[in-house]
């Protein structure tokens, strides 16, 4: 199976702009990186 997660890069959507404690508050939310560990077994 495959799994799509999109993380908003910055709160005001600005382009090319990377705020990165609003994509770790998401990344941490989402569990990604438990999905990833846990997918690669």
């Amino acid at each position: 199976p495959h799994f799509v997660r999109c993380i908003r890069s910055n709160a005001t959507e600005t382009a090319l702009h990377l705020d990165r404690s609003v994509a770790m508050r998401q990344i941490r939310s989402l569990q990604v990186l438990e999905t990833v560990n846990l997918m690669a077994g």
